[in-house]
């Protein structure tokens, strides 16, 4: 199981993770910010405030972050240049990287591009 599987199965502990962080920094990154708040686009999130289906595009699971970020079959393309060990890593060290914030980013925003089309 990936990095944070129990703990970010439903987003109800993602505040501890942000708290876990360095206090100093700050993401301008709307998507990112996503991540770090549970509160979006995320299919189980929407449920719970606006009566929702829960389930994640792929209709493999419900849409909670975890499944968005990590396991997700048709997100699966922007996984494929992410660090052969990151599945040993701990979530909180994933989001202190770059790498991985910005890959969280691309996730979400594309979870975006799919739920609000232009």
């Amino acid at each position: 199981m990936p990095p944070g599987g129990k703990f970010w199965r439903h987003g109800n502990n993602v505040g501890q993770v942000v708290l876990t962080l360095d206090g100093s920094t700050q993401y301008d990154d709307f998507f990112l910010n996503q991540v770090f708040t549970g509160h979006g686009v995320f299919p189980c999130h929407q449920a719970r405030l606006f009566v929702k289906d829960p389930q994640c595009t792929c209709r493999r699971a419900d849409g909670s972050i975890f499944h968005v970020l990590f396991e997700c079959q048709k997100l699966t393309h922007l996984r494929q240049s992410w660090p052969r060990n990151w599945q040993r890593k701990e979530l909180t060290d994933l989001l202190k990287t770059e790498f991985f914030r910005r890959a969280f980013s691309d996730i979400v925003k594309e979870l975006f591009n799919v739920a609000f089309p232009l």
